[in-house]
């Protein structure tokens, strides 16, 4: 769940460090909307979530802090560019070299996972949905996901696509499993294992690997107010909390 650009060369950090170091302390704007687990509202309406508490960590390390402002989910993407916020979180790593914002190193991955009912893996085989056999195997999707090319293939055969149902959320999915309406479904893995563990399914649930996609995600910076050199800094310190199990303690207080 981490990307190569997160190493770097100590001389190089060091020469980051003595920059941030240098600078008056500073304070960060990041939007947000809830997004379980990645976004949260706590208690007295602050932000909390994985996300959340991955960017606050680095941030105070490479000695800044940071203000939330909250904003409708339609209007997070683009923010940064607008210049109504410093950092958009959750952001799919831009596949273009010249994105009109900085963005950190990988933080993490989103990866669509098939879930199933505990002890029925088997059901699949070594090749996935794409060895599914003619006997009925209903599959839940969100409309709106993008499940990746393979998955578009198989969706194109009329005899796949009549597998598929319709589900709203992974709630609403893990209550269709459980009643025996769907045989599986496909959700972001952090997003089903947060609801598994808050509803205690974990010993009725299991994932099918490997992952249907996988893509990194990235947090973005407004260019006009944060320099190279403080991203720079919040990438050591993403670095530095896989290295001593920090990223691991924050992701187990939301998924385990």
């Amino acid at each position: 769940m981490t990307a190569a650009r997160l190493t770097g060369t100590a001389a190089a950090f060091l020469a980051t460090a003595l920059l941030v170091d240098a600078a008056a302390a500073c304070t960060l704007t990041f939007g947000w909307a809830p997004n379980p687990p990645f976004e949260i509202e706590a208690a007295g309406g602050t932000a909390a979530g994985i996300d959340v508490e991955l960017l606050t960590t680095a941030t105070a390390a490479a000695g800044c802090s940071l203000a939330p402002r909250r904003l409708p989910h339609s209007q997070l993407p683009g923010a940064v560019e607008r210049g109504e916020v410093d950092i958009e979180l959750g952001v799919p790593a831009p596949d273009r070299p010249n994105h009109p914002s900085l963005t950190s190193a990988a933080y993490r991955r989103s990866e669509q996972i098939l879930f199933l009912r505990r002890g029925e893996t088997a059901r699949l085989g070594g090749n996935g949905l794409a060895g599914l056999g003619p006997g009925p195997f209903r599959l839940g999707v969100t409309p709106a996901a993008d499940y990746g090319a393979e998955f578009a293939t198989l969706r194109r055969d009329p005899a796949f696509a009549r597998r598929l149902v319709e589900t709203a959320n992974a709630d609403a999915a893990l209550d269709l499993l459980l009643a025996g309406t769907i045989d599986g479904f496909i959700e972001d893995g952090m997003v089903a294992l947060a609801a598994i563990k808050r509803r205690g399914l974990g010993g009725r649930i299991e994932l099918y690997s490997p992952a249907i996609r996988s893509e990194g995600v990235v947090f973005l910076f407004n260019r006009r107010t944060v320099a190279p050199p403080l991203v720079a800094a919040i990438d050591h310190a993403l670095h530095q909390m896989l290295a001593t199990g920090g990223y691991d303690r924050i992701l187990a207080r939301y998924l385990k």
